[in-house]
């Protein structure tokens, strides 16, 4: 990566430690895509196509503990209670747990072994849900098929120029005729 081309947003998580988000072009310049531009957190990158078999675990695993972290402290900021429950313990593994409509509450892990790579990945879509609903709740619209693209995503929210600004029941708000506002509250 071109690091000279990249941009690099630096959030403090404690007086100690620092995440850093940024994207670099794959050195494509002016022609490069959204394809060619690789996001990475504390220095680790994930797959955005849900090829977890091409990086390391140790990899995933690391960005994947960074992106609960960072989820969970930018969600508590802004006051937003995300679908899915994200749980990163120091004692216990990380998973997701939650349900949606018609389907029933679910367990799912946010680590890889060898042996989980499908509840693994069920676990990365719940993930990829609260992100692009934390994402929709600052005004961000992440398009169906880049929902998986979990730094992306996470990279577009923090550097959202509505971040804090907006929440669902102002967004709510705005799309309501005022009479029905009024009825509401």
């Amino acid at each position: 990566n071109d690091m000279s081309s990249s941009k690099k947003q630096a959030y403090s998580v404690d007086e100690s430690s620092t995440i850093m988000i940024s994207n670099g072009t794959g050195g494509g310049g002016s022609n490069s895509t959204d394809e060619d531009v690789e996001y990475t957190i504390a220095g680790r990158t994930l797959p955005r196509k849900g090829d977890f078999k091409a990086y390391p675990q140790e990899e995933i695993n690391t960005a994947v503990g960074h992106v609960i972290h960072m989820l969970g402290l930018v969600a508590h900021y802004l006051g937003v209670k995300l679908p899915f429950f994200m749980m990163r313990g120091k004692s216990s593994k990380p998973y997701a747990s939650g349900a949606l409509s018609g389907l029933e509450r679910s367990k799912r892990p946010l680590f890889l072994t060898d042996h989980n790579l499908e509840h693994f990945t069920f676990g990365m879509a719940m993930l990829n849900y609260n992100i692009a609903y934390l994402c929709h709740s600052q005004g961000v619209d992440i398009p169906f098929n880049k929902v998986p693209y979990t730094l992306q995503n996470l990279y577009l929210c923090c550097n959202s120029v509505n971040l804090g600004r907006a929440n669902i029941f102002t967004r709510f708000r705005t799309t309501c005729e005022p009479d029905v506002y009024s009825e509401i509250q």
